[in-house]
């Protein structure tokens, strides 16, 4: 959910089906990151095959390995609509935390470090008690 009106949505319709959350992942990174991460990624508009400009290189540049067709940017992976985002995520989304938090459902995971090490932390908080 991406507002607390829509978390305690949620809420009620899992309670209607005998259901509930027992666990909500918070990726914390600062905002340096993300943003580098997201204005630098590229795709493949033919195939789908991801990739980033620092970190997963196409072997030619500009162009798919796979198929040669050449990358895009989504339109809104921009350094203006990111930042837009990351307030959005300020002023709405990070309200909902503290909703899960007096629960004591919230596992933080450092999402600034590679791929493989964020993989074992994710692990890690879906199956901490």
């Amino acid at each position: 959910p991406r507002t607390t009106a829509q978390a305690m949505g949620l809420d009620l319709l899992l309670a209607r089906l005998g259901q509930s959350i027992s666990r909500v992942l918070l990726f914390e990174c600062p905002d340096a990151v993300i943003m580098e991460r997201i204005i630098e990624r590229r795709s493949c508009p033919k195939c789908g095959a991801p990739y980033h400009l620092r970190w997963q290189k196409p072997k030619v540049d500009g162009l798919c390995d796979r198929d040669g067709t050449p990358l895009v940017q989504r339109v809104d992976d921009t350094r203006t609509k990111v930042f837009h985002r990351l307030d959005q995520y300020r002023s709405e989304t990070a309200a909902v935390i503290p909703h899960y938090e007096r629960r004591g459902l919230v596992r933080r995971v450092n999402a600034d470090q590679p791929p493989d090490d964020v993989h074992r932390d994710v692990e890690a908080a879906v199956l901490k008690e």
